[in-house]
């Protein structure tokens, strides 16, 4: 799931299952209703994201959340999809993640015409 957006950032907080000899997790951010990725290969590349990027998790490491906070526009939908990566396989990846969705927060307005009485 994505959470704790911004104009311009997000967190993905995410869980893996048994994952005893760690893995690499993958991430891309689309623009909603782009194409989603076919497989673990189409994560990785994110030929068309806005956002990308990847993480270790190492085996029995507690799990953080990823901070995505390049290539966002503020007040945008985005769709995200996770894959995982088994250490030093070269591609053996795992089903591409079910989608989430986050918007980030549209921009404030801006104080104008401020004046003391």
């Amino acid at each position: 799931s994505a959470t704790d957006a911004s104009t311009t950032s997000f967190s993905i907080n995410f869980a893996l299952s048994a994952a005893k000899g760690g893995a690499t997790i993958y991430y891309a951010v689309l623009a909603t209703g782009a194409p989603s990725p076919a497989d673990g290969a189409a994560v990785k590349a994110a030929a068309s994201a806005k956002a990308k990027g990847s993480t270790a998790v190492k085996a029995g490491e507690k799990i953080e959340p990823l901070n995505v906070s390049t290539g966002l526009v503020a007040g945008t939908q985005y769709d995200i999809y996770l894959v995982s990566e088994t250490p030093g396989s070269n591609g053996v990846f795992s089903a591409v993640s079910t989608k989430a969705s986050v918007k980030t927060h549209a921009a404030a307005p801006a104080v104008s015409a401020a004046c003391a009485t």
